[in-house]
């Protein structure tokens, strides 16, 4: 179990709701998708090479996921169709040992990346003029995960 902590989240999640959804989700997947590049990129750094195509390392992307409810946004990174056998290599298989590159690079960027999404996000209201309230809102915290930021 994984346990998350991003301080002004509360705030941040009742300043989203006050916009227009198509305009919440915009700022929400744009954020989610720079702040995942360090994760793709360490996930990249650390997937096992072999010479020749198709190269893991290359087929590391970031998506826009759905989420599980209508007002969630996500996105999805990791190896791309291309590079379907990654999940082989990262899971291993009855014959193969695993060789993890998803994970590590997770666990090392999580909170990195949860800063930029927050950081992201609280510029993006600004460019729109919306700024913090006064009160600051306690951290949220999550557990658990499927690999999605």
């Amino acid at each position: 179990m994984i346990t998350v902590t991003f301080t002004g989240g509360v705030e941040l999640a009742a300043t989203l709701e006050k916009l227009p959804q198509r305009v919440s989700t915009r700022i929400q997947r744009e954020a989610l998708m720079d702040a995942a590049e360090p994760m793709r990129k360490r996930m990249a750094q650390l997937a096992p090479f072999e010479p020749g195509k198709p190269d893991l390392r290359d087929a590391m992307t970031i998506s826009a996921a759905r989420g599980t409810d209508v007002r969630e946004t996500a996105v999805a990174v990791g190896p791309s169709k291309a590079g379907f056998y990654g999940s082989f290599l990262e899971l291993g298989t009855k014959f193969l040992q695993a060789r993890p590159f998803v994970r590590p690079a997770f666990d090392e960027n999580v909170q990195r990346s949860l800063a930029l999404i927050g950081a992201a996000m609280w510029t993006a209201l600004a460019a729109r003029g919306i700024g913090r309230s006064a009160t600051s809102s306690g951290p949220v915290q999550s557990g658990g995960g499927r690999g999605l930021l």
